[in-house]
C-alpha cells in the first residue's frame, strides 16, 4: 500500500511538472491529497495486549499548505490504545494537498492501518 501511494505521488508529481503538456492541459490536471507514510508507521503500544487486532481509519483535513487542520478516528479497531497509536503516528506524516486547476486545495483524506495479533 505504501509503495502504491508513493508511486501514485511520484506519477502525479511527474505529470504536473511535465514540460511536454501545454499550459492549458496542465491547468486541468487534478490530484487528490496524499500522505507520505514513510517514517510514521504506527507502533504497537507496550500496554496493548498481544491479542488485540483490528483496523483503524483516521481522517485528516489537509490544508492547501499541506498542514493538517483537523483529524478524527472514523473507524475504531475496538481498542482505544491501538486507535490512539494510529492517530498519533499518522499525524506525524508529511501531507500533500489536493490540486485542482493548478491550485492547492483543502480536502479530507483517510489513512487506514490494520493491526494484527502478535505471536
Amino acid at each position: 500500500m505504501k509503495l502504491v501511494k508513493a508511486l501514485c505521488a511520484l506519477a502525479c508529481a511527474v505529470v504536473l511538472a511535465s514540460p511536454t503538456l501545454p499550459a492549458s492541459a496542465q491547468d486541468d490536471i487534478n490530484s487528490k491529497a496524499y500522505a507520505d507514510t514513510e517514517g510514521c508507521t504506527p507502533v504497537r503500544p507496550q500496554d496493548a495486549a498481544k491479542n488485540e487486532a483490528g483496523t483503524v481509519r483516521v481522517s485528516f483535513l489537509v490544508g492547501a499548505d499541506g498542514a493538517v487542520q483537523k483529524s478524527k478516528i472514523v473507524k475504531s479497531s475496538g481498542y482505544k490504545d491501538l486507535d490512539v497509536a494510529t492517530h498519533e503516528a499518522y499525524g506525524k506524516c508529511t501531507f500533500h494537498p489536493a490540486v485542482a486547476r493548478g491550485q492547492a486545495q483543502m480536502s479530507w483524506i483517510i489513512l487506514e492501518y490494520k493491526w494484527t495479533v502478535v505471536n
